[in-house]
């Protein structure tokens, strides 16, 4: 039976909970990024104004619109499957 402190010392085990920890923080800034646009999203949709000059008063880049707007229906569709 392996000890479980023996294991998460060896450099192996330490170097794959270091990456282990860091795909947890991404994942939880890519979700906090998903509801940060949605609402984003949401406010442009519901100003009754063009998209574009929207995004013009609000200062936000059209590429960032379009790219989180992308990602957001990309993960509606992932969740569906699921």
């Amino acid at each position: 039976m392996y000890d479980f402190n023996e294991l998460y010392n060896s450099y192996n085990y330490r170097k794959f909970f270091m990456r282990l920890e860091l795909l947890n923080a991404k994942e939880l800034e890519t979700q906090h990024n998903l509801k940060k646009w949605a609402a984003i999203i949401k406010e442009c949709r519901s100003s009754g104004m063009k998209i574009l000059q929207w995004l013009e008063i609000n200062n936000i880049s059209k590429d960032k619109y379009y790219y989180w707007q992308r990602k957001l229906k990309e993960t509606c569709i992932d969740t569906l499957e699921r």
